[in-house]
């Protein structure tokens, strides 16, 4: 906790998830600064990013530009979705103004490969090897995963045991609401989820499901409205 009090964490994307990653890290002593918009969409704050900002400040939080973020943050965490605008947030400009501080910098990227421009972020950590890019996923860019400041793990959140037990008690959660018609509001939100996944999302989410369920057959035991199990 000591090695991370005093430094500058900057969350880009803070929704939900970043909110909670905030209030972990100014427990350890950070400061934590937030943004909730692209800086390719921002023209100034909607009334939207407005109230997210009041509510970043009402929580103890700084709001601050991706610029602000870039130029002094230790720690640049990309949370952003996916989206037009996100498309290679992290690029030439950004890694240029992160140039400030290579000897203690850390880009973390949980689970967005389109937010990094990976040629821009080649180049970068290639010049300052103090500088460290870490990412839940595996970069396409054979040259930049060979780099000793880069460190990249598989997304393995959910193969972990407790990970498994939550979604199967989630889904049959889901499929005794659904089977019960207990909230048709829970199944117009799931729906519009659904719809709002491209074509290879749906058949990727389908092959995962399939291949996830079908290791699971052994101990996962669903049940209906009337607790019969299938």
């Amino acid at each position: 906790a000591e090695l991370m009090k005093g430094k500058v964490i900057g969350i880009i994307g803070a929704g939900d998830i970043g909110l909670e990653l905030a209030r972990r890290a100014k427990a350890l002593g950070m400061i934590v600064l937030l943004n909730s918009a692209s800086s390719k969409a921002e023209k100034g704050l909607s009334t939207e990013m407005q109230v997210r900002r009041n509510e970043f400040e009402a929580l103890g939080f700084q709001y601050a530009s991706e610029e602000q973020i870039n130029s002094t943050a230790n720690f640049v965490v990309v949370l952003t979705g996916s989206a037009p605008s996100t498309q290679r947030l992290i690029g030439p400009a950004a890694f240029q103004q992160m140039s400030h501080n290579v000897g203690l910098l850390g880009v973390i990227n949980p689970d967005r490969k389109e937010v990094v421009d990976e040629e821009a972020a080649l180049s970068f950590f290639s010049a300052n090897p103090g500088a460290k890019y870490y990412a839940d996923f595996k970069p396409g860019n054979a040259k930049l995963r060979e780099l000793s400041n880069v460190a990249y793990t598989l997304h393995i959140g959910a193969t972990t045991p407790e990970a498994k037990k939550e979604v199967i008690a989630n889904t049959n959660e889901v499929l005794n609401q659904i089977s019960a018609r207990e909230t048709e509001a829970e199944g117009a939100r799931l729906a519009a989820v659904m719809t709002n996944l491209s074509a290879d999302a749906l058949e990727r989410f389908g092959k995962q499901l399939e291949t996830f369920f079908a290791a699971q057959k052994d101990s996962m035991r669903l049940t209906d409205s009337n607790s019969n199990e299938y």
